[in-house]
């Protein structure tokens, strides 16, 4: 866990932690996940009752983070706070998908899209254990990433894993200048008949505004999200065409 292996001891971490729940801010969520980190790392030390304080006092102060704090929990151990700046690995050795009469299939979770006027950039494996594929669309000059992954998800909890799928990416956004969901852009939607949820979040890179559109599709066997960057001042003529792509989603 990266706060604890950057830091000299689990004490630092800890002490690191408290002062992020300490600081005025009005993002709670950044506190949120530091009191459920903060849990985790007595558990790690065997303190049971210190642990068991820490989570009494996670469900009496967050509450409305339920979904936030459950998500990286069952996903990933990884501290979202202190992770290093992930670096694309280089091209996956294996096939990692095939395309046949312009219909893409993703080996590993089964996945496939309708490649319509995209094509295939490239292919890496990706943060989280997942693989990540990158469309590229000559004529609109513009790219969009899918994010996919196998996994096995309780029915019942597709939706809560969906709405904490999104502050859980403005944690993992903490280095985007000025990153902010749009609130009212917040829709859960159906996509091939699986489950699934949009968001657009502004951000700024080198003082243009930028829109990041994103969309998650979870079903009891895979996850995928599906991410595009785009300049604010196209996304409305975009945002239709990667809709449409978006919509041919097979997901098993």
């Amino acid at each position: 866990m990266a706060a604890e292996e950057s830091l000299s001891t689990l004490d630092d971490a800890i002490n690191y932690y408290r002062q992020v729940i300490s600081l005025p801010t009005d993002q709670r969520m950044y506190a949120a996940y530091a009191q459920f980190r903060l849990a985790q790392i007595f558990l790690k030390k065997g303190d049971l009752t210190a642990a068991s304080q820490e989570f009494a006092r996670l469900a009496q102060d967050f509450p409305d983070y339920s979904d936030l704090i459950s998500t990286p929990a069952a996903e990933s151990p990884t501290d979202i706070f202190n992770s290093p700046p992930f670096r694309w690995p280089s091209m996956h050795p294996n096939p990692m998908s095939s395309v046949q009469n312009g219909r893409y299939h993703h080996n590993l979770t089964g996945f496939e899209l309708n490649l319509m006027n995209w094509a295939v950039e490239s292919e890496s494996g990706s943060s989280g254990g997942g693989e990540i594929v990158f469309l590229s669309s000559p004529g609109l000059k513009t790219q969009i990433s899918v994010w996919l992954k196998p996994d096995r998800l309780a029915a019942a909890d597709i939706p809560s894993r969906l709405r904490g799928a999104i502050p859980q990416k403005v944690l993992q956004r903490l280095s985007f200048q000025d990153y902010k969901i749009r609130a009212d852009s917040i829709q859960s939607i159906s996509i091939g008949g699986k489950q699934a949820i949009q968001a657009s979040a502004d951000f700024v890179v080198r003082g243009n505004s930028m829109i990041e559109y994103l969309t998650w599709i979870y079903t009891e066997k895979t996850r995928a999200f599906f991410f595009a960057r785009l300049k604010a001042s196209e996304f409305q003529s975009l945002k239709g065409p990667i809709d449409q792509l978006i919509a041919t989603s097979v997901v098993p």
